[in-house]
């Protein structure tokens, strides 16, 4: 129920804030906060800066309260949670890489695109391809293979990028724009209840 979680999360804020009227409150209780609710950063600062890589260990999406972000802190934060890369303020390669081997769905976050960044996001995360900006058949046959149901989000459909992803998921099927004998029976020898996907029963 999501009135039941936004009356969780207000009770916690409340807390936390009853916390810090205690000016002794310890950076391994502030650690153990931030592990599920990193927000605590809004409130009080670690007394030694170092306790934010001990932060963004457990918890990647503290990054976004980083002021002073480094190198460790974004790398730390990336490989604990992919989608903490939104939150780094330098995009490198090896930081996107990095998140990609987490989360693939990362690739959202990156606006100057790379072949090698694209490719390394769909391998992680078939999916991934729906924020590829620039498809390739490579791209596209590297996300289908991941994940079949990757097809609906192909631009342009080719032989065997088709095949590849009916016979990862048969159900992919329901995406194939152009049915063929050879692509149905794949998807149905993959998954017989691909069967219902098939346009023309007569294949």
């Amino acid at each position: 129920d999501p009135n039941n979680v936004y009356i969780q999360m207000e009770c916690i804020e409340y807390n936390i804030k009853c916390c810090l009227l205690f000016d002794n409150i310890s950076n391994k209780s502030i650690i153990q906060i931030a592990e599920y609710y990193p927000a605590i950063l809004k409130y009080i600062k670690p007394k030694t800066h170092n306790v934010y890589l001990d932060i963004v260990k457990v918890n990647g999406l503290a990054l976004q309260f980083v002021k002073n972000q480094t190198r460790r802190h974004c790398l730390l934060s990336v490989k604990q949670n992919g989608m903490a890369l939104k939150f780094v303020k330098d995009k490198t390669r090896e930081l996107c890489l990095a998140a990609f081997e987490n989360n693939g769905l990362a690739i959202q976050f990156v606006k100057n695109q790379t072949r090698e960044l694209c490719l390394a996001a769909v391998e992680n995360n078939g999916l991934a391809l729906q924020f590829v900006k620039m498809q390739t058949p490579i791209i596209c046959l590297a996300a289908v293979r991941n994940n079949g149901l990757a097809l609906r989000f192909v631009k342009i459909q080719i032989r065997r990028i088709c095949l590849s992803a009916v016979g990862n998921n048969g159900i992919a099927l329901q995406f194939v724009k152009r049915q063929t004998r050879e692509i149905c029976l794949t998807a149905i020898r993959n998954n017989g209840l691909a069967l219902k996907f098939v346009k023309d029963q007569t294949l």
